[in-house]
């Protein structure tokens, strides 16, 4: 694990600095795992420790829906080396062909909900709510980084487990013993996530 949270910096995926998140908020750090992909050997060592650490969810869906977009070449991945079937959520509904927001099959099937990042679970909890609405049985959220910034909470208060291959704050805690992030930028990043602390 230390060792992929390392290289996942060295390759530009975990970012220190000033930042606006989609959600407008100002971030002291950007985790950027849509370039994961790109790396092929190291996107597969992640996806096979996915795969080891949440095998009794993953071996009890029968469909992988990935969150568009960061959360479809996650899910792809996931779905093939799993066996599972795959599916998507769109972030907005298309407006040509058969419209709808889920490509796949989910309609009575066991789903697990895939996305890269959680931040404040929003995207996570419209994809439940979509799914639901499509007579997906859900049975859980995963994603690789929790920003510890609400999702775990919104989602868990839904009904909806929530698992995480990482916390944020387990992948700062290593690139500060490793020398790779400076002690003003960890305080910094540790006292901006307190601050989402109940």
């Amino acid at each position: 694990m230390r060792d992929i949270v390392v290289a996942l910096y060295k390759i530009g995926v975990v970012k220190v600095g000033k930042f606006v998140l989609s959600s407008g908020m100002e971030s002291p750090f950007y985790i950027n795992l849509r370039v994961l992909p790109s790396f092929f050997q190291l996107f597969k060592k992640i996806v096979d420790l996915v795969i080891d650490k949440f095998r009794d969810v993953i071996y009890s869906s029968d469909v992988i829906v990935g969150v568009a977009t960061g959360g479809i070449p996650l899910a792809s991945f996931i779905s093939c080396l799993s066996g599972r079937g795959l599916g998507y959520v769109r972030g907005k509904e298309k407006g040509y062909g058969v419209s709808g927001m889920v490509e796949g099959v989910v309609d009575g099937k066991k789903v697990l909900i895939v996305d890269d990042v959680a931040t404040t679970g929003s995207s996570l909890l419209n994809a439940f709510n979509v799914l639901r609405e499509n007579n997906a049985d859900v049975i859980g959220a995963l994603v690789l980084v929790d920003r510890e910034q609400g999702a775990k909470e919104k989602l868990e208060k839904a009904g909806l487990k929530f698992y995480s291959l990482w916390r944020v704050r387990e992948i700062f805690e290593i690139l500060a013993e490793e020398e790779l992030i400076d002690m003003r930028s960890y305080k910094e990043i540790m006292s901006y996530l307190d601050s989402f602390r109940c």
